[in-house]
């Protein structure tokens, strides 16, 4: 029997309730906003928000966190993590998430322990188990909890949570890390994450959002949404501003993916189901 959204909302209220008090890991995208949002709801001042900022991070989303802390009125600490001083990163093996979710989170424990909050929870959904997620052994080991998944949330159940609750949140649309848009085995250093932000971000001013652009090397792999694949083909002013704006933010060869834009894509080379 599917449950009314706010069947579910109550659920997902009662165990932010028995986790008090709580930190929640936000980053500012949809599925940690709606988690912050009922905490807060639920708990006042007896949660904070944390926010992990590092070369990973999608300035965007950085800056949509704070905002929606100064609308809602919660609290909010941002935490500065230096990812790229962690080897086991840098390689960007199939592990890397692993690797930089664990260091992330042992930060962000030590911090909210320090201010007193010792439980600390998560954004994850059910959605989030049909794609290779090796972070998620990280969070187990942590002890982080994952509310949202407990109660049963997906991706679709929190953006029906969002609207029931009249929730303003400017980005819906699911993001990731910068990591997750270059190649594995390719080392990852600072001026690859600047130039594929640089990309996406012009890409984003031109109206072909949502997007991903996937650092392959000197390759640019450019995946949209398919409307806005066949608007690009069909506009040759358009495709030369594409092609402008990715050479410009530092790539030598600008490719579309007719494939279009899906979650994990980088995954494929490794031979696993996204």
């Amino acid at each position: 029997m599917i449950k009314n959204i706010d069947e579910s909302i109550v659920e997902l209220e009662v165990i932010l309730s028995a986790n008090q008090p709580l930190a929640v890991a936000f980053s500012g995208g949809i599925d940690s906003s709606f988690l912050t949002y009922c905490a807060y709801r639920v708990l006042k001042n007896n949660m904070i928000a944390v926010t992990a900022s590092t070369p990973f991070s999608v300035k965007s989303e950085l800056h949509h966190a704070q905002q929606l802390a100064e609308r809602y009125g919660f609290r909010h600490e941002v935490v500065d993590i230096d990812i790229l001083q962690n080897d086991y990163v840098v390689r960007n093996d199939s592990m890397r998430c692993y690797f930089c979710k664990k260091m992330i989170f042992e930060k962000i424990c030590t911090f909210a322990k320090e201010k007193g909050f010792s439980n600390i929870a998560d954004g994850s959904s059910k959605s989030d188990r049909s794609d290779y997620r090796p972070g998620k052994k990280a969070l187990s080991e942590c002890g982080i909890l994952s509310p949202l998944e407990r109660a049963g949330f997906t991706r679709e159940r929190i953006l029906e949570g969002s609207h029931y609750l009249h929730l303003e949140f400017d980005n819906t649309a699911p993001n990731s890390c910068l990591a997750t848009r270059t190649a594995y085995g390719e080392k990852i250093i600072d001026a690859t994450l600047r130039k594929i932000e640089k990309a996406e971000n012009i890409l984003m001013e031109l109206g072909l959002g949502p997007l991903r652009v996937r650092c392959h090397g000197h390759i640019a792999r450019i995946e949209l949404i398919h409307d806005k694949i066949q608007r690009v083909m069909s506009d040759d002013s358009l495709r030369e501003k594409v092609i402008q704006a990715v050479k410009e933010s530092g790539f030598h060869y600008v490719t579309l993916d007719m494939e279009g834009l899906r979650i994990g894509s980088m995954n494929e080379t490794l031979g696993l189901q996204t």
